[in-house]
């Protein structure tokens, strides 16, 4: 699509804002951010070649962190921090311009870590719904692809003749944002009248423990039981914990007073599901 192709696209949404007031055609469907899977240089690189592109791509990746942090930072939409009170010399010297290098940093007090906080918890709402064939709760916390694949799995292999509980015990290593993109999603011409206008992808690393219980009509544990566990209940059998590790990238249409959402998930040395 052409530049000028595109500014008649914007102009034809911000039209039909106007003349309908009430629906919001800033919501529509969007491709993924261009966040970058992040890899080691070390191993899995099959030539020198190959390392040198993917060490690169990772600095490439470190430069658009910063730039996404320091515009999120500008128009005050960090997630969970409020920097509008920040002094020019916060921002030119003594905050920012380090801050803005801190995308992958899991250190308390650091500027992702209410968005590490909230992506984790989304995580464990999101599997909890899953277990549960909660297909409105799976909507509500996921979109895109990872809703269609998620749908696509629940009709297709759980059996409704049983009952499945998911478990999240810990994590291994901590929850951890590898990847931040922002940009303007909300061009209507009034400002929104909730949040600010941007769209921010993130793929966020979880490392953790969990187990999941599955239970026949009768309660029979149908699961490999964990050695040496202590019972969450009367009728369980805790199920043998395995560690999970997944990478998912999370939406937030900032304008939107609405839960952050999953929209896909991606792997090493892959693309996306």
């Amino acid at each position: 699509m052409s530049d000028e192709e595109m500014l008649e696209q914007v102009e034809m949404v911000r039209a039909m804002s106007r003349m309908f007031p009430t629906a919001d055609p800033w919501g529509q469907r969007v491709d993924t951010l261009d966040v970058i899977m992040p890899c080691s240089t070390r191993s899995h690189f099959p030539s020198v070649r190959a390392m040198l592109d993917q060490f690169f791509r990772n600095r490439l990746n470190d430069t658009k962190n910063a730039t996404s942090l320091m515009l999120l930072a500008k128009e005050n939409a960090i997630p969970g921090l409020d920097l509008s009170d920040a002094s020019l010399f916060q921002k030119l010297v003594t905050s920012w311009p380090w801050r803005i290098l801190t995308t992958q940093s899991t250190r308390a007090g650091s500027w992702l870590e209410p968005l590490r906080q909230i992506a984790l918890q989304t995580y464990k709402e999101l599997n909890v719904a899953v277990a549960q064939r909660n297909d409105k709760q799976v909507k509500r916390l996921a979109t895109s692809i990872h809703q269609d694949n998620i749908i696509r799995m629940l009709k297709k292999n759980q059996n409704p003749s049983q009952t499945y509980i998911w478990r999240f015990h810990r994590e291994v290593s901590p929850t951890k944002v590898l990847s931040i993109r922002g940009t303007e999603g909300h061009l209507g011409q009034d400002d929104p009248k909730f949040g600010n206008r941007m769209l921010l992808h993130a793929l966020v690393k979880f490392d953790t423990e969990q187990s999941l219980e599955i239970y026949d009509k009768r309660g029979k544990a149908l699961h490999k039981p964990a050695d040496s566990e202590p019972t969450f209940g009367p009728g369980t059998l805790p199920a043998e914990r395995r560690r999970v590790t997944e990478y998912l990238v999370i939406e937030k249409r900032m304008w939107y007073d609405g839960p952050w959402v999953f929209r896909e998930q991606m792997y090493e040395g892959r693309s996306s599901q």
